[in-house]
């Protein structure tokens, strides 16, 4: 299946899958919040999205990088008790099964991030992250749920509705709470 591909074709096929990876995984969490993140975000802000959840919490890519070893080693073991064993169809399966499990964990991370975010925004027990400042001189106390390259999606303390604000001739300055 995968034998005869260059470098650039690996690069493609990659690609493809980070596109259909943060298009799923920010179509999901967006969604269970009441908003079609693609009216909203551009091409780049789709491409970096799994790579941004990733590194957002160091227990991320620590289960990521144990799921791999451990599939590795499966592999090794099955070679070593199967003599009749096809290096070249334990590679595909083994690529194959990798990448079904980071869709399914990636998946399953956005489902629980939103399904909690929903319901603390309808309860109003957000907590506060971020001070921001807008350009008119009005200061709030926000929750921000996600931001790309050009909104900025919060929810003002002790509120139940998510507001999406432009960026660019909106926040003055944001500031860590």
């Amino acid at each position: 299946m995968l034998k005869n591909l260059g470098f650039q074709e690996y690069l493609s096929i990659g690609y493809l899958y980070l596109l259909i990876l943060g298009v799923v995984s920010e179509s999901i969490f967006y969604k269970m919040l009441g908003i079609n993140i693609l009216y909203f975000a551009s091409l780049s802000d789709i491409l970096t999205a799994p790579l941004t959840l990733l590194m957002s919490h160091w227990l991320i890519p620590v289960t990521i990088l144990g799921m791999v070893l451990l599939l590795v080693l499966v592999n090794k073991l099955s070679e070593k008790f199967n003599a009749k064993h096809d290096k070249e169809q334990a590679m595909n399966l083994l690529i194959l099964c990798t990448g079904l499990i980071f869709f399914g964990f990636f998946i399953g991370i956005e489902l629980g991030r939103g399904t909690k975010q929903k319901s603390l925004i309808a309860e109003g027990k957000t907590k506060p992250n971020y001070q921001i400042t807008f350009d008119d001189g009005q200061i709030q106390k926000v929750t921000i749920i996600g931001q790309n390259s050009t909104y900025l999606f919060y929810v003002p303390e002790k509120g139940k509705k998510l507001i999406i604000a432009l960026i660019d001739s909106n926040v003055k300055r944001m500031e860590v709470l």
